[in-house]
């Protein structure tokens, strides 16, 4: 890893049907906090069967509870 760069903790799935079929909300707060704790940024990688795959960031992620999408605002603020 590069000093300048935030770490990513990266979650990959290959559902067929979307990208949140087994990537559940408790999951998505798990992979969120872990990654706030660690000063970095949660990242999904969903890659279908022969599908392309796709980087989707936390601000793309379906709603997840407002008191971690603050603290998520904040480090991205602190970023900036």
């Amino acid at each position: 890893m590069k000093w300048d760069s935030l770490p990513r903790l990266v979650q990959i799935k290959s559902d067929r049907k979307s990208a949140w079929e087994n990537f559940r909300p408790d999951d998505r707060r798990e992979l969120m906090d872990i990654a706030l704790q660690a000063g970095g940024e949660a990242w999904l990688i969903w890659w279908p069967p022969r599908g392309q795959m796709r980087w989707l960031s936390h601000d793309e992620w379906p709603a997840i509870k407002p008191s971690v999408r603050r603290a998520v605002d904040a480090v991205d603020a602190a970023d900036a």
